[in-house]
Formats: C-alpha cells, structure tokens, sequence
C-alpha cells in the first residue's frame, strides 16, 4: 500500500509539474515541489462547490502558488 501511495503522489506531481512546465515551477524537481507544497502549514476549507487553501502571508513561495492557482482558473484567496 506505502509502494503504490508513494506512486500515486509522484504522479500527482509530475502532473502538476507537466502542466506548469511553462512557469518556473514547472521547472522544479519532483522533491523540490513536495517541499513547496507539502510541507507548508495551510488551512484547508471544504465546501460543496469548493476546496480552498489558505496559506499563511508570510510564505515564501505564496506569488508561485497563486500564479499557478490562477493559470488553471482557481481563484486564490
């Protein structure tokens, strides 16, 4: 089960990485990428109609993640 989680993240993220291979986080490793996003502190919100994630004011790649949020039509807040 770790075996195929693992796999599974992985994809998740070169996906991300292959449709933000225009940005310069599309440029980024793998790892790299699961530092960016994975070992942040945020707050996630769930409602029907919408996942949003709220990530602290001082985070040091906040531009990046919002430049991306916006390239696939989320709206950041």
């Amino acid at each position: 089960v770790r075996v195929l989680m693992t796999a599974a993240a992985y994809v998740i993220l070169q996906t991300l990485r292959c449709r933000m291979s225009h940005t310069t986080i599309g440029r980024k490793q793998v790892s790299t990428l699961r530092l960016m996003l994975l070992k942040i502190a945020g707050k996630v919100r769930s409602s029907v109609r919408r996942i949003v994630i709220h990530l602290a004011q001082n985070h040091p790649w906040r531009r990046q993640w919002e430049m991306t949020a916006r390239a696939w039509g989320a709206v950041p807040i």
